[in-house]
């Protein structure tokens, strides 16, 4: 008898005490889980939250992107009239070395974008340096020979400073993929200013 009131005793203190625990154990795992959540979160560059891999650029560094890009894709277009307009073989090999450094970097930049989650197209106005007007563009189109060299060159150079002038943009970026590309256009584009400065010395 006095063995069968212990143990009742004993099952109404632990019945509460497990049901104590139990709940104990819930809480802790839900307040786990939404850590983990959270943890995955971060603040974007506009303020709002967002995830990793959408806060990985800043504003600044996807504007020069979407600026980039049509800035490059001008370039490649100019350098594409040397085939038919240029015989000159420093030209060419010039605007050969142009399409191929740019086109991969056209790529790169529209990763950012996608990453970020934004639009590849421009919905802001800003002046991208160096950029050849339409009457510009035209007159490459046209021109053969040395007048073609000679406007292709001018037009490079200014088209190239440009593109280093916009780099300052992107100066003070933490991401090392992105110092790691305006780095690249500088030193590249640099370069090339050089010899194609050069080049116009003695084609003039």
């Amino acid at each position: 008898m006095v063995d069968a009131i212990r143990k009742k005793e004993a099952s109404q203190f632990f019945k509460p005490t497990l049901i104590a625990i139990a709940a104990l154990i819930i809480a802790a795992a839900a307040l786990f889980s939404f850590s983990q959540s959270t943890g995955d979160m971060k603040m974007d560059h506009q303020g709002h939250m967002g995830s990793a891999s959408e806060s990985e650029f800043s504003s600044d560094e996807i504007m020069f992107a979407q600026m980039m890009i049509p800035h490059h894709q001008q370039a490649i277009t100019i350098s594409a009239f040397a085939t038919k307009n240029s015989t000159n073989k420093d030209i060419l090999s010039l605007a050969a070395e142009i399409s191929s450094e740019q086109a991969p970097e056209i790529e790169i930049m529209k990763g950012w974008i996608t990453t970020a989650g934004e639009a590849l197209g421009m919905d802001h106005s800003m002046d991208m340096g160096g950029m050849l007007s339409q009457k510009d563009i035209d007159l490459l189109s046209k021109a053969k020979g040395v007048k073609f060299d000679q406007l292709f060159l001018t037009g490079m150079i200014a088209h190239h400073q440009g593109a280093i002038k916009m780099v300052k943009m992107i100066e003070n970026s933490t991401n090392n993929e992105v110092k790691s590309f305006g780095a690249s256009v500088i030193a590249s584009q640099g370069k090339q200013i050089t010899v194609m400065s050069e080049l116009l010395k003695n084609i003039s």
